[in-house]
This record gives C-alpha cells, sequence and structure tokens, in this order.
C-alpha cells in the first residue's frame, strides 16, 4: 500500500527559507529531488592569502601563526551538505562525507 506524504505550507517556508540562507552563504546547488523533498549542496574550498598573513605573522611576533594555520586547514576542503525533509515535514541539515 503506498502512503501519501501531505506536508504543510509551513514547513515547505522553512524548507525554502534554509535551502536559501544557504545559498546566500555561498552553497551551490549539486543536486536535487523534489519527490523525496532533498537538496545536495556543495561550497568550493577558498584561497589563503599566503603573502597576508606572512606578513601578519612577522607583525604579531607570530601569534597569527595560529589563525592561518587554521584558515589553510578549512579552505582545503569542499563542503558538501544535505537539507531534506523527514516524513513528519521537519526540515534537517546534515553533512555529507
Amino acid at each position: 500500500m503506498k502512503r501519501e506524504q501531505y506536508i504543510s505550507e509551513d514547513d515547505w517556508k522553512t524548507y525554502f527559507t534554509t535551502l536559501s540562507s544557504k545559498i546566500k552563504n555561498g552553497f551551490v546547488i549539486e543536486e536535487k529531488n523534489d519527490l523525496l523533498p532533498f537538496v545536495v549542496l556543495s561550497k568550493k574550498n577558498h584561497k589563503v592569502n599566503h603573502n597576508f598573513n606572512f606578513i601578519m605573522s612577522c607583525i604579531t611576533l607570530g601569534i597569527w601563526l595560529l589563525v592561518w594555520f587554521y584558515l589553510w586547514s578549512t579552505s582545503n576542503r569542499e563542503r558538501k551538505i544535505l537539507i531534506a525533509m523527514d516524513e513528519d515535514g521537519k526540515t534537517f541539515v546534515e553533512n555529507c562525507f
């Protein structure tokens, strides 16, 4: 027996609000499915300005090295997330590995 899924208008608004906020933050849609409402988004890695960070490290006597290392380590990977609705119509966001 096939079970029909009814999603209220407020649940759709929450879903699209979450989706639009992630797109404004720089994510791009990779995969989309409207029957099982989910979207896979990805965000490309960004470049680190090593010249600026070297100068800041020299000015702050090496304290800026912690910030530089953090920026470098987070910029190397591409991030993917999944935005979907469960059976109750609640929107959730998960990291894809």
